[in-house]
């Protein structure tokens, strides 16, 4: 997870990230597992990665926030017509006042930054969730997706605090994270 530096304030404000890994590996089960631990923690927001859909899948984020109470957006750049989608989402106990997303480029990678703002202590929050390209010698692809994104955040973010959650699929501190890490801090490590 990456944070702005927000000024101090009385407000907390708990997040979790996680990579859903699709429907692998006994989904129901995990689902399960996940809804209670979600439950647990009680956290503002949950930014999930690899959420799917298809035909004899709802979609992940929709059933782990109603099971759970929240509200969610999910993004794909899949259309909404097609019963198979595939992307990111944003859950969150607080109302969501605005949701946009953009698709990353390259294009041809089929990546996604999805976007909502929320109010948490009386201020605006604006929460960003990606999933940028997965492999090691990728770092050019991530280094384009991750420019991309912070155009994006510049062009919908408010003038509170925002939250960069995902997964970057590479360390904090490689390369191609600079153009992030000159304006927000890392506070995951």
């Amino acid at each position: 997870v990456i944070i702005a530096r927000p000024e101090p304030t009385d407000s907390t404000l708990t997040v979790v990230t996680l990579n859903l890994w699709h429907d692998q590996r006994d989904w129901p089960s995990r689902m399960d597992a996940i809804v209670a631990e979600l439950r647990r923690l009680e956290p503002d927001v949950i930014a999930l990665q690899e959420v799917l859909q298809h035909d004899s899948l709802p979609n992940q984020a929709m059933d782990i926030a109603r099971s759970i109470g929240y509200d969610w957006y999910f993004a794909s750049v899949d259309s909404v017509q097609r019963t198979r989608r595939y992307g990111n989402a944003i859950l969150t106990k607080h109302p969501i006042l605005a949701r946009n997303w953009v698709a990353l480029e390259p294009l041809d990678d089929y990546r996604n930054a999805t976007h909502v703002r929320i109010v948490v202590g009386g201020r605006d929050v604006d929460v960003f969730v990606t999933h940028l390209h997965h492999t090691m010698e990728g770092d050019s692809i991530r280094r384009r997706q991750v420019e991309h994104l912070a155009r994006f955040i510049e062009r919908t973010r408010g003038t509170g605090p925002v939250v960069i959650a995902g997964d970057f699929n590479t360390a904090a501190a490689a390369p191609e994270l600079r153009p992030l890490l000159t304006a927000f801090v890392d506070a995951y490590g």
